[in-house]
């Protein structure tokens, strides 16, 4: 269906090959909480991995950096960065997820990089001297949780990152991503859910799938679709191979 067609492909940060070490120069604004900082990346499998970078630490300017696992199967894209921030043992556990906030912070961020294994070469992977491409990770703060380039305290160039989030969050983290669909994923749904939920096509909205906060575009309508009852609350329908890249 049409409709589910993004509108705008986001590119991926493709990790060199003959990459030892992720980092990216961070600086928390004064008072933020006690967060760590996570890189995901995806394999040229599918498959994704969680490369932990520690504690973000004092607010000043400062490089963070971790090795990544050796032999993963090319192209190794940098798919997303995600704040945790530590919870006692019970309260981090996946069934308390939905009951948990955060505390709000800023964070600066400039020149993600790679460190080469042979000769220790640094290579800029995204300064944010240019169009910020990245995307919040979708939460149900309000206001909701703002990522951009600011020139107010770039580590080097003339802009950097400055994200700003709320207390919400979606299992467990908030953060930002390189959104396969450039924005929220595209939806088709249908006309007794609009008319439940008051929605028109072009509007956004959030919706909680197995656990987690996604974010949805509706984009186009329909009466009916194959195994769907259009009854009730009605159906909402996917590019199921988007939604799961989210």
């Amino acid at each position: 269906m049409a409709g589910l067609q993004a509108a705008a492909t986001a590119g991926r940060i493709e990790v060199p090959q003959g990459t030892e070490t992720l980092g990216v120069w961070i600086k928390p604004a004064p008072g933020s909480p006690d967060l760590t900082l996570w890189m995901i990346l995806k394999d040229g499998g599918g498959n994704k991995h969680t490369i932990d970078l520690g504690k973000l630490g004092p607010p000043e300017w400062r490089p963070i950096r971790a090795g990544i696992p050796q032999g993963l199967e090319a192209p190794v894209q940098l798919v997303a960065m995600q704040f945790l921030e530590r919870a006692d043992t019970m309260a981090q556990r996946t069934e308390f997820a939905d009951l948990l906030q955060g505390t709000p912070p800023t964070i600066f961020l400039d020149d993600i990089h790679a460190v080469m294994a042979a000769g220790g070469d640094i290579v800029v992977l995204e300064d944010f001297e240019c169009d910020i491409g990245w995307l919040p990770i979708a939460t149900e703060s309000d206001p909701p949780d703002e990522l951009g380039a600011t020139e107010e305290d770039p580590y080097r160039g003339r802009r950097a990152a400055r994200f700003t989030f709320g207390k919400s969050l979606n299992q467990l983290v908030r953060g930002f991503q390189m959104s396969p669909t450039g924005g929220p994923v595209p939806a088709v749904v249908s006309t007794t859910f609009l008319d439940a939920s008051g929605l028109r096509p072009g509007d956004t909205f959030l919706a909680r799938v197995s656990g987690r906060v996604v974010s949805f575009e509706v984009k186009d309508t329909a009466e009916y679709f194959p195994s769907m009852d259009p009854a009730g609350g009605g159906f909402i329908v996917v590019d199921t191979r988007a939604f799961w890249e989210i």
